[in-house]
């Protein structure tokens, strides 16, 4: 008998080993392999009787851990399909499935870890359901049992959340698990609060910022039953949870569900997927879907229900946009003359304003006056923020720091001016403008603080502070009782970026940070500033119109060959010899060309550089290729993934990257 063994090499393969007589093993157990000169700890895949086809003589397994470690089928599956559809090393795969403390060997459950429990307080009022919560409700509870993707459509403040906590009572009444995605666990304490209020010790959270110690304490937690409602982010969808009986995905268009790292899933996708190997009922939550998920909505593979009012009876905010060109931005406070009126009056009445840029730090660059070039990354091809708390000049990609010059690097010029604003400057300059209100900041800066964040959002939904400025972490899953004012600050940024997601992106980050505004008894007012107010998603945005923005959207993308009407696939090529890349670049299209020489359907665009060139001391080239189905795909690239690697030396790296949503 033989085992097909996953280990953590960055091989495309499984390795094959023999089964020792009196040694019983089956797929899904961890199992101690010789691999090399050491050994090694791996899954096996599958098991079989097939005779070794090589002379290659096979070495036998050594050890099978107890049947504690084994995974599930459904868990098994889900990695073989993931390993498959995202054209990944299997010890990728395995690394993002199971405790590095397990994966190194060592028969540890993480007993002694704590969890320090979210510190947010929140009074909890269980809102009376409205009809159309407690219809979908009974939808969901009705298709128990059976893989059921539902896409819930609601408008920002109509109690999605309300509708899980209800659903996850159900489950548990049943003693069965659910598990509930949302993208980024730090900047949504509220959500962990609620669920904690209403479900007690039942809940875990987790998410990045556990030690390994604790994923593995979370890890046995779930596996035995021990938990039975887990609030994570992307990483939660690989726990093995017992009995589980339902997946929701809260903010399911969000970016950051997929992993731009080595594994390159989509925790949205893997759900979908999850869901269907489990015969579960899946939640796709959002305000602003994603456009793949309302196609397929549209076309029936999901099914959808809509939340057209708020739960609490209030009304959506009034949105107005203001024309910079009509009315510029003072210099001191960035605010345009209407902007800056109402935020005067909202504050005279005791309201709080909410402020949206989706820039980090004081200022974007540094210009120097004389030569007109600006400090750049040594490692990146971009150039530097300047960053005043600390006091600092940083990139954002790589995280180089480094101190502020008092002359220009390239002129030697004294004459070196801040451009632009980010939310520093915003911070500092409402702070000049308004000296005697209480003043908060919230970004990544502020997040990787641990319990700031906890402690801003707290004061800020206590009324305590009254102005709060942010990146786009502000802009989701938040309820504050006493906001009334949001203001963009600059909706050009979102719009000029070079993707051709950038104006669904653009939208749906609108209508998420402007309906943080009068979700309770505050009527809500958003003032959008920007250089161009007649961009489709400006005026879809001011005119509420979300399925006409995404009926035009729609055609676009089908003209210009782009998703949901073609699947794409990302290979980039990173090395630090810019000529090298480049030659090896050209030679792996010509590979791929003789590849899929008969495939007229596909369509492989480059090699061209990354728009981002350079990024932590590596040239970056890329190819796209596109195609109208996945199958095809799958089916002709992940057996000739491994040939071209061969093609390339050690010093260079090959990214495959399946439905890319970062093309920088």
């Amino acid at each position: 008998m033989y085992a097909e063994v996953w280990l953590n090499t960055p091989h495309y393969h499984a390795w094959t080993y023999l089964v020792p007589q009196g040694i019983l093993v089956q797929a899904g157990d961890l199992v101690r392999v010789p691999f090399g000169k050491r050994q090694s700890l791996g899954l096996v895949a599958k098991v079989h009787e097939e005779k070794n086809k090589t002379n290659q003589k096979l070495r036998p397994l050594q050890e099978v851990l107890g049947p504690d470690y084994r995974l599930n089928p459904e868990i098994l599956q889900l990695m073989t399909w993931a390993q498959s559809h995202y054209l990944a090393p299997p010890g990728e795969v395995l690394k993002n499935f199971l405790p590095s403390v397990i994966l190194q060997g060592k028969k540890n459950q993480g007993e002694r870890a704590k969890v320090r429990a979210p510190q947010f307080e929140l009074e909890q009022k269980k809102l009376k359901l409205k009809p159309d919560q407690a219809k979908v409700i009974n939808q969901v509870l009705q298709a128990q049992n059976s893989f059921y993707p539902l896409l819930l459509w609601g408008i920002t403040g109509s109690g999605k959340t309300q509708v899980y906590l209800e659903l996850c009572q159900k489950i548990l009444e049943k003693k069965q698990s659910a598990l509930i995605l949302v993208p980024e666990i730090s900047l949504t304490p509220q959500t962990l609060g609620r669920f904690a209020a209403f479900f007690g010790e039942e809940v875990l959270a987790y998410h990045s910022g556990l030690s390994q110690a604790q994923r593995l304490k979370a890890y046995w937690q779930v596996k035995k039953g021990d938990k039975k409602i887990v609030v994570g982010t992307r990483s939660a969808i690989t726990l093995p949870l017992k009995d589980l009986s339902l997946i929701v995905v809260d903010e399911e268009h969000d970016t950051s569900y997929k992993q731009e790292e080595r594994f390159r899933y989509h925790a949205r996708d893997l759900a979908v997927m999850r869901a269907k190997l489990q015969n579960i009922p899946i939640v796709l939550g959002s305000a602003t879907p994603s456009l793949e998920t309302y196609q397929n909505s549209q076309k029936g593979k999901y099914h959808l229900a809509l939340l057209e009012e708020r739960a609490t009876g209030s009304s959506l905010p009034k949105i107005k946009i203001l024309d910079l060109k009509a009315h510029p931005p003072e210099s001191q406070s960035f605010l345009s003359a209407p902007l800056k009126e109402k935020l005067k009056e909202v504050l005279q009445k005791g309201e709080q304003a909410l402020f949206f840029i989706g820039r980090r730090g004081f200022a974007p660059f540094l210009l120097c006056l004389d030569c007109g070039k600006s400090p750049g990354c040594p490692q990146c091809s971009v150039s530097l923020s300047l960053h005043k708390k600390p006091p600092s000049l940083q990139c954002h990609y790589c995280v180089s720091t480094l101190p502020i010059p008092h002359n220009c690097p390239h002129c030697n010029s004294p004459r070196l001016k801040p451009m632009g604003q980010g939310t520093q400057k915003i911070e500092e300059a409402l702070i000049k403008s308004f000296p005697h209100t209480k003043i908060a900041r919230l970004d990544r800066d502020i997040i990787r603080q641990k319990t700031k964040t906890e402690e801003v959002l707290k004061d800020f939904s206590l009324g305590k502070i009254q102005i709060l400025v942010g990146t786009q972490m502000i802009t989701k899953g938040h309820d504050f009782p006493k906001l009334s004012l949001v203001g963009v600050l600059l909706a050009d940024l979102n719009l000029n970026f070079p993707d051709f997601r950038a104006a669904e992106r653009c939208f749906q980050t609108l209508v998420q940070v402007a309906g943080r505004a009068g979700r309770h008894d505050k009527k809500g007012e958003v003032l959008i500033q920007t250089y161009r107010p007649h961009a489709p998603a400006l005026l879809a945005t001011l005119q509420n119109s979300v399925k006409t923005f995404y009926e035009e959207e729609l055609k676009f993308r089908h003209l210009a060959h782009y998703p949901p009407f073609k699947r794409l696939v990302l290979l980039r090529l990173l090395g630090s010899q810019e000529n090298k890349i480049k030659e090896k670049a050209k030679e792996l299209f010509n590979l791929l060309k003789s590849f899929l020489r008969q495939e007229k359907d596909l369509e492989i665009l480059g090699p061209a550089p990354s728009p981002l060139e350079k990024i932590r001391g590596a040239y970056r080239y890329h190819l796209l290729i596109k195609s109208p189905s996945y199958e095809l795909l799958q089916r002709k690239l992940l057996p000739k993934i491994e040939n071209l690697e061969k093609i390339l030396p050690s010093s260079i790296k090959l990214q495959v990257d399946v439905d890319p949503l970062n093309l920088l």
